[in-house]
């Protein structure tokens, strides 16, 4: 067996084709991670778009807002409880992608397309209005 001296270990080093490379971000995911099986939460009742919605925020020991699931009284297994149930999921990723929940909200407040009134057109939309509003869902 032949031994490297440092110098040709750190040429093997520089050629090393699993290197990531660097992403500069304004702010470094730090992903959240619960720390326990049951969570705090609130289910609150919406009529949107003439569609009755319910959703549930839960929130991690700090009492910040991490999982959104939204129920609508569509039949399970339509396009549309399916679609409530993506919305959920993509909520959810984004609250848990950052320590700061606040910023993903604002975020998706941002994107989130409007009436000339400001209303948002989406469930999703609302939601995220309203937890900004309230982290939980207080008038």
């Amino acid at each position: 067996m032949q031994k490297l001296n440092s110098d040709q270990n750190n040429v093997s080093n520089l050629h090393d084709n699993y290197s990531t490379p660097t992403i500069n971000l304004t702010e470094e995911p730090t992903m959240y991670e619960p720390t326990s099986t049951r969570r705090m939460g609130v289910t609150k009742k919406y009529n949107h778009n003439n569609k009755k919605h319910y959703v549930n925020v839960q929130y991690d020991h700090q009492a910040l807002p991490r999982v959104v699931r939204i129920f609508s009284d569509s039949k399970y297994g339509t396009e549309y409880a399916d679609m409530c149930i993506d919305l959920s999921h993509d909520i959810t990723e984004r609250l848990q992608t950052y320590g700061n929940p606040e910023k993903s909200l604002q975020r998706m407040a941002a994107q989130t397309p409007r009436r000339s009134t400001g209303e948002p057109t989406t469930i999703k939309g609302l939601i995220v209005d309203e937890l900004l509003k309230s982290f939980y869902l207080e008038d």
